[in-house]
């Protein structure tokens, strides 16, 4: 049984995981760019690609790795991997739904304070030296408001 060795990294990961990944004992190939004709050299050889966002996994790529096993995505979603392709050529994709579920809610958060408070108009004012806008009582509170969702 071969046992993976050498991950392909299309785009950087955070130095961390790379650096638990070596001490493991893989080896990780950096790829210089996600063109394509770069990534195809690359593929040979490879028993797995932990894969962002910035790249598309397609079954022409996929036809240049002749000993893949793994694509793991670092996010929820396949959308730029081809499935159907990866699972022809028994190629196991994963994802790790819910990674980033603290970071979506902190952001949405953050922009719900940022428009009540219209710390986007207020910033670009003072930036101007126009401090006078303070006058225009344009930030609200949260208070007592109402939030409706719309889709999920």
């Amino acid at each position: 049984m071969k046992f993976i060795k050498r991950i392909l990294l299309p785009q950087p990961i955070e130095t961390e995981a790379i650096q638990l990944l070596e001490k493991s004992g893989f080896e990780i190939i950096l790829a210089p760019n996600v063109k394509p004709e770069t990534l195809f050299p690359l593929m040979k050889d490879i028993q797995g690609i932990i894969l962002r966002t910035g790249i598309q996994i397609t079954r022409e790529l996929l036809t240049h790795a002749d000993d893949l096993w793994i694509i793991s995505r670092t996010g929820a979603g396949v959308d730029n991997v081809d499935v159907e392709a990866a699972t022809e050529k028994g190629i196991l994709v994963t994802v790790v739904p819910g990674v980033n579920t603290s970071t979506v809610v902190e952001h949405t958060l953050a922009l719900m304070f940022a428009l009540m408070k219209r710390l986007l108009i207020l910033d670009q004012a003072v930036r101007n030296d126009n401090f006078n806008i303070r006058y225009q009582n344009l930030p609200q509170d949260l208070r007592e408001k109402t939030l409706g969702i719309v889709g999920l």
